[in-house]
């Protein structure tokens, strides 16, 4: 028992650690001379009060949004070839900023400054517990706190008008944004974005009638568990607290290995699973954004939804 209590600030330094060492992995890749540019870790502040909260709800403190930020050198600013406004990304459920070690270099070969930021909740951002119970539970509160966060970092960074791309549910969120700001999105880019489509209940019936029994009850398990608020990341962080050596904390760092595929052979496959984990299992992640804006299976909630089409 003492053991759940003491695990907050090591969880943490475990974190920041796994950061600082990814970044160092992230220099490998982008073909580019390490003289040429600068990556490193920043947190921009918050303030509670930009923040919009149910009435009677207040933050006692300010909250923080953490990013990577990979800026190109001035010996370096005279390539016409560059796009002058930087590219923001934001990434998807259960990961971090550095989700995208392989490409923050690369890109900028392209961009002279590109930031990954950590969405408020996850990553090294703020996490507090119950945050989004002070936001509402409607999907327009919701992202409507996620957005005026956004937008308070970009104030706070003194960017005018920036490239979005969003993967999975940063995607989602991208969008909501560029609704709320146009001005300020030069071009929103979505990598394989979530909950951009209504739910089809036609093509639901066809999954479930295409798989076996178990399979059906197995989903059909899943759907109560998630109308119940049982989400991915909070069913692991449950198992990772009872002991990092019992099958459940195995379940967790093998799933971890799993998304990172191609690099479960290299070296540095420790590193990438240790922060695998530390984003998207660490306690205190905002949990309670996906069984408000999303069904179980993906679909966006808001019955008004035309949020998105293939030709937007």
């Amino acid at each position: 028992m003492f053991r759940l209590f003491c695990k907050k600030e090591d969880d943490l330094s475990k974190l920041r650690k796994a950061e600082a060492e990814m970044i160092e992995y992230a220099k490998k890749f982008g073909d580019r001379d390490s003289d040429s540019y600068e990556i490193k870790a920043e947190d921009t502040r918050i303030p509670a009060k930009v923040l919009p909260l149910r009435r009677g709800k207040k933050l006692k403190k300010d909250l923080h949004m953490h990013h990577v930020k990979v800026t190109s050198l001035k010996d370096d600013d005279c390539d016409s070839s560059k796009e002058d406004i930087p590219i923001v990304i934001l990434h998807g459920y259960m990961n971090g900023a550095l989700y995208f070690y392989r490409n923050v270099v690369s890109l900028s070969n392209h961009f002279h400054t590109v930031y990954s930021v950590d969405t408020l909740g996850m990553g090294l951002s703020s996490r507090k517990p119950g945050l989004l119970k002070k936001v509402g539970r409607s999907v327009q509160a919701t992202e409507k706190f996620f957005v005026e966060a956004l937008e308070a970092w970009r104030k706070a960074n003194g960017i005018e008008k920036f490239i979005l791309a969003g993967h999975s549910i940063g995607g989602y969120l991208g969008v909501p944004y560029a609704e709320q700001y146009p001005e300020r999105v030069a071009h929103l880019l979505l990598l394989t974005p979530v909950g951009l489509t209504r739910e089809n209940g036609d093509e639901i019936k066809e999954m479930l009638n295409s798989m076996s029994w178990t399979q059906r009850q197995t989903a059909s398990i899943i759907r109560y568990l998630f109308d119940c608020g049982v989400t991915p990341a909070s069913f692991f962080a449950i198992l990772a607290t009872i002991s990092f050596e019992t099958n459940g904390a195995k379940v967790c760092r093998t799933t971890t290995s799993r998304h990172f595929g191609s690099q479960r052979t290299t070296s540095s496959c420790q590193l990438l699973v240790l922060f695998g984990n530390g984003t998207g299992i660490w306690r205190k992640h905002v949990e309670s954004i996906l069984a408000i804006e999303f069904t179980w299976h993906s679909s966006y909630s808001r019955p008004d939804s035309q949020i998105a089409s293939p030709t937007s």
